[in-house]
């Protein structure tokens, strides 16, 4: 259903499709006025979480950035400069899913939060 998030949605760079998720998710179970606001906090997180923190064993690299941004090509950018690594590099791809971890657990922790 989310396979399209990735890269940006739809390899567009744009938002990283992880927050999108996470977006969806508070937006399905908290009501509006309590959705908006766990949306922001979570994007205000992100920009400044040094990521990925998550390591599936996998991750060949411990390098970690600061996005400092919500899009996927900012994010994205900063780790593959800091590793020196391209964009197609499984290192990149491992990284990506990393971060998407990280931001799952979040959104998890916040809707345990709000909800017991």
């Amino acid at each position: 259903m989310f396979h399209s998030f990735s890269g940006g949605y739809a390899s567009e760079a744009s938002l990283c499709g992880a927050l999108g998720v996470g977006a969806t998710f508070f937006g399905a179970v908290l009501e509006p006025e309590e959705a908006r606001p766990a949306i922001k906090e979570m994007m205000d997180w992100y920009k400044a979480a040094d990521l990925p923190i998550y390591d599936s064993g996998n991750r060949p690299s411990t390098t970690t950035t600061i996005a400092d941004s919500t899009l996927c090509y900012d994010s994205v950018s900063k780790y593959i400069k800091a590793d020196d690594l391209a964009y197609g590099d499984p290192e990149r791809k491992e990284r990506c899913a990393s971060v998407t971890a990280d931001v799952a657990k979040y959104v998890v922790e916040v809707l345990n939060g709000k909800l017991g």
